[in-house]
């Protein structure tokens, strides 16, 4: 309805109708929606380029959103690129100091973690929690993005030792600020529970492993692949 209003009031091509848009987009995108999310994504990123150019932080913005479509998707090959688009320009506008380029800093490393590429995960993971202070309010969801990357890629990289207290910490911090239902609390307990397998402590593993398992299968939709990879991981357990 606001985006109808908008459209009547300014027209199709106005930075009200585009922000708009962006927001739709979003919505569809935390809906599981990943198909229709893209093409709104798409659509309003060329209108803000049109609007502004390529380097303004709405771009960036509708450049992570879209990263962001492709990798709750699965389609890591994808969203890499578009979150690296989206780094560099807020690093272009804002330096590397800025909470926006340090989150998608943290971004880019999950993407990178979780899709493959554990060397520049750390690395960029250790560079966003540099700059990060768990207990500043604005800080903590980068922190816990950050953090996760770094668990995840110590431990894809054999280091279990090195894994284990961060990815302990961050199913902690994830729990007391976001509850056990979120997603999020079951992605690190996904990967906490798999850090558990690899250091040999089964009877540890199976009630994280089953935690993560039901919280993501309520957001399933939502989160595709992680929903897969907390079943499978809970399957393992049986053979």
């Amino acid at each position: 309805e606001a985006l109808s209003l908008d459209r009547q009031m300014f027209g199709d091509k106005h930075s009200y109708v585009a922000a708009s848009l962006t927001n739709v987009g979003v919505i569809l995108r935390l809906k599981g929606e990943f198909v229709e999310a893209e093409k709104v994504l798409r659509q309003t990123l060329d209108m803000h380029r049109a609007l502004y150019g390529e380097r303004h932080a709405a771009v960036a913005f509708d450049l992570g959103a879209l990263g962001h479509a492709r990798l709750y998707s699965g389609d890591g090959a994808g969203a890499i690129p578009l979150l690296r688009r989206s780094l560099a320009v807020y690093r272009e506008l804002f330096g590397d100091d800025h909470l926006n380029s340090i989150a998608m800093t943290g971004n880019l490393a999950y993407a990178l973690a979780e899709h493959g590429h554990p060397a520049e995960a750390e690395s960029l993971s250790r560079a966003a929690l540099q700059r990060l202070d768990a207990e500043k309010v604005e800080h903590r969801s980068a922190f816990l993005t950050s953090r996760l990357a770094l668990g995840k890629a110590l431990l894809a990289r054999g280091r279990t030792g090195e894994a284990l207290p961060v990815l302990e910490q961050v199913v902690e911090r994830s729990r007391a600020q976001f509850g056990d239902d979120h997603w999020r609390v079951g992605a690190a307990r996904l990967s906490y529970g798999k850090a558990l397998v690899a250091s040999g402590r089964l009877a540890e593993a199976e009630p994280e492993l089953r935690a993560a398992r039901a919280a993501l299968e309520k957001s399933r939709r939502a989160q595709p692949r992680l929903a897969a990879q907390a079943e499978a991981a809970v399957a393992s357990l049986s053979r």
